[in-house]
């Protein structure tokens, strides 16, 4: 049974999902800080290897918990409340964080000589003012396409809802093997990709698995983590060049991830978890600027162990993160609506 707890507005808050969200974002700042000293002398590629391909269900599992939460055709929605609640939170933190990430990158590149022209390169030429963002340009399509999903998913059966999850993972195992086949040259894109994550979330919190479908996507997810972390370690490459966010792999260890915390969560629901948990948004578009302060003032000679050094730093951006967010949140009336 889901724990759940009244936020102040009288809303039900599931606890897994908050508890969820929290590693999730630890996850994404683990994943981030690895890159950062990948090629320095010393450093153990492998663990890095292993500890970025065993946490790449974090941007998966915030989408899930999206689906979850926004995609019940139970709970009472409205369009314009959506927009102006959810959708218009996100667009003026991607226009807020831009500037400031194009600030950063201008003072970083250019120094005293950068200029507001300068200021818009990284936005119209690069198109991403900072690389993290590109998750919040992903989000912001997302909730746009909400109020359709909700519509198709309050008028299918459940037949037809895993009809359509089947055709996302179809899509994704068809562009995974483009990879290893570029000539092949087919794909299925348009059928997969995020919005099957979305429907995954949903369907997840909805329904029950049997025990065999949960211990045959365990397996899976053992095997798939294996075969990630393998095929980089043989191969001698960075992560992610044989898988992405929406590869089948990913995909079942995602929804392996879920799964115990959505069945198994006994965790009391409190005050501090759901604080905690909202502050989640603003710890993501904040935290790129503690990774690149920590990564300019540690010595590389201290970052020999990756394996020890990597969750550490993690650790300390996310408390970092955490204070600025919350500090931030508190500012009147434009503090809500940048983290």
């Amino acid at each position: 049974m889901n724990q759940v707890i009244c936020n102040n507005d009288g809303n039900k808050r599931v606890a897994y999902l908050d508890i969820l969200r929290i590693l999730a974002i630890f996850a994404v700042i683990l994943q981030h800080f690895c890159p950062v000293y990948y090629n320095s002398s010393g450093f153990n590629k492998n663990a890095v290897n292993i500890m970025v391909s065993l946490t790449d269900w974090c941007v998966p599992v915030f989408v899930m918990i999206s689906g979850s939460l926004l995609l019940n055709p139970q709970k009472e929605f409205s369009v314009k409340r959506f927009f102006k609640k959810n959708v218009l939170r996100i667009f003026v933190a991607l226009c807020f964080w831009s500037i400031i990430y194009g600030v950063y990158y201008n003072i970083s590149h250019f120094g005293s000589d950068w200029n507001l022209t300068s200021l818009f390169i990284p936005i119209f030429v690069k198109r991403l003012p900072w690389y993290h963002l590109w998750f919040v340009y992903m989000i912001l399509a997302l909730y746009l396409l909400i109020p359709i999903i909700r519509i198709f998913l309050k008028n299918a059966t459940q037949k037809q809802i895993q009809y359509f999850i089947l055709l996302s993972v179809v899509a994704s195992s068809i562009e995974y093997w483009n990879v290893f086949m570029p000539t092949l040259n087919f794909s299925l894109i348009e059928m997969g990709g995020y919005v099957g994550y979305l429907v995954i979330g949903y369907y997840l919190n909805r329904f029950e698995l049997s025990n065999r479908l949960r211990k045959i996507v365990y397996l899976s997810a053992l095997f798939s983590a294996i075969w990630i972390v393998a095929l980089n370690w043989i191969n001698g490459v960075p992560p992610h060049t044989y898988s992405s966010y929406t590869s089948p792999f990913v995909m079942v260890i995602s929804i392996a991830m879920f799964l115990p915390f959505k069945n198994n969560c006994h965790i009391q629901p409190n005050k501090y978890i759901v604080g905690l948990s909202n502050l989640v948004f603003g710890v993501y578009l904040v935290h790129d600027l503690f990774i690149q302060f920590f990564s300019n003032v540690i010595p590389k000679e201290w970052c020999s162990s990756a394996i020890v050094f990597v969750p550490i730093a993690a650790i300390a951006v996310f408390i970092c993160s955490t204070i600025v967010s919350f500090v931030i949140s508190k500012i009147p009336v434009i503090g809500k609506y940048i983290t």
